[in-house]
């Protein structure tokens, strides 16, 4: 069984959007987060996201 290429990027990856959510929020946190923060911080957070988990398909094949 081989172990998945992409660990150090997934983790790193992860680590930059834990990150990043964290200074999002403590810059914009209000009532209303969605509309004090606009829409950038969740396509940019979704996008990311989604990187993650194409490469945790993608290196699920190399088992």
């Amino acid at each position: 069984m081989k172990r998945n290429p992409y660990i150090p990027l997934i983790a790193g990856l992860s680590l930059i959007f834990f990150v990043y959510v964290i200074v999002t929020t403590i810059k914009h946190v209000k009532v209303y987060l969605v509309y004090s923060s606009g829409l950038g911080p969740f396509i940019l957070g979704g996008l990311i996201l989604a990187v993650i988990l194409v490469l945790i398909v993608k290196g699920s094949g190399y088992r």
